[in-house]
């Protein structure tokens, strides 16, 4: 189930370089007792955000680092509007935004975005395959004992339940992140959502 981007994952795009570039110039809080450096974007690295923030902010407390998870369209349009220092997201920046926002991506984080589910009475841990994922997204495998299901887990009992496919808003990184998965791995997924 790799792509070439990884396993479900993508770097998180943070212009957190850019930031500390400008905290260390010098002058920068000449007039002020604290700068605030104000980063937004996904939520998948705010636990990493928060510590990095924590260790960096007890290093100088002139200078101080905060991350607000936003979503990574979020982040991206605070970003080019100059309402925040860095962002942070899933979605790579388009030729356009890179351009009009004068921005700079810069991989800083690898992560995984794995598919979760839920289903009673089975405790075995089920086998999915890339291809399997997309067919159960368009809507062409929907019960659990579908035959493409009970091919990768055999010998589990699989009962005759629908599935039930919760979808995440546009904009969220693990909605990009599926969406740029799927087409690799079954070629007519955007159409026959379309």
């Amino acid at each position: 189930m790799k792509s070439q981007k990884g396993l479900f994952g993508h770097s998180l795009l943070m212009w957190l370089v850019f930031a500390v570039y400008v905290a260390m110039a010098p002058g920068v809080s000449v007039a002020q007792e604290a700068v605030v450096l104000v980063g937004s974007g996904s939520s998948v690295p705010v636990p990493l955000y928060n510590k990095w923030a924590q260790e960096y902010n007890k290093r100088n407390p002139r200078i101080q680092m905060k991350y607000v998870p936003a979503g990574t369209s979020e982040g991206i349009k605070l970003i080019s509007h100059g309402d925040g220092d860095f962002g942070a997201g899933e979605a790579q920046l388009t030729a356009n935004e890179r351009k009009e926002g004068g921005l700079t991506e810069l991989p800083a984080v690898v992560i995984g975005i794995v598919p979760i589910y839920n289903l009673p009475g089975v405790h075995e841990e089920l086998r999915f395959s890339g291809e399997l994922l997309a067919q159960i997204f368009m809507g062409h495998v929907t019960k659990w004992n579908d035959s493409p299901v009970a091919h990768l887990n055999p010998g589990v009992s699989l009962p005759s339940l629908p599935i039930k496919v919760v979808y995440r808003p546009g904009g969220k990184g693990s909605n990009y992140v599926f969406s740029e998965f799927f087409p690799r791995r079954v070629p007519n997924f955007g159409q026959t959502l379309g």
